[in-house]
């Protein structure tokens, strides 16, 4: 069975929470935190169309006494601003077209598609 997506990828049009933002599949903990220092270290192209990117990080820890289990999951949530350059008529499909595949902006194909949508940027 496969892990519930602990990655989300949403803009700033997504206000409520992650209602609409796009899970990019389960990250342990350590492959969370190098994403966070790729995303954090990048530099991003003045011509590029994501004017920001900002990351969030969620810990819970959950100690169930009932079945002796205690468990700590965390949440990463990517955050993009972007001004629509490549044509998408409303930056809230930003998310859908980098799942998709279909993102030609090469920061975020390294950033985002490689790492978290391998099968869809093979060859780019």
């Amino acid at each position: 069975m496969a892990k519930k997506s602990n990655v989300h990828l949403k803009t700033v049009e997504h206000i409520y929470g992650l209602s609409g933002a796009q899970p990019c599949g389960h990250l342990s903990a350590d492959e969370i935190n190098d994403l966070i220092e790729q995303i954090k270290n990048a530099k991003i192209p003045f011509e590029s169309c994501i004017i920001s990117m900002s990351v969030d990080l969620s810990q819970y820890f959950c100690n169930m006494k009932i079945f002796k289990l205690a468990s700590k999951s965390e949440h990463l949530t990517i955050n993009l601003n972007t001004c629509k350059k490549c044509g998408i008529h409303k930056q809230i499909h930003c998310p859908k077209q980098i799942a998709s595949g279909k993102c030609q902006e090469e920061i975020v194909i390294d950033l985002i598609g490689k790492k978290l949508f391998a099968d869809k940027y093979q060859g780019k």
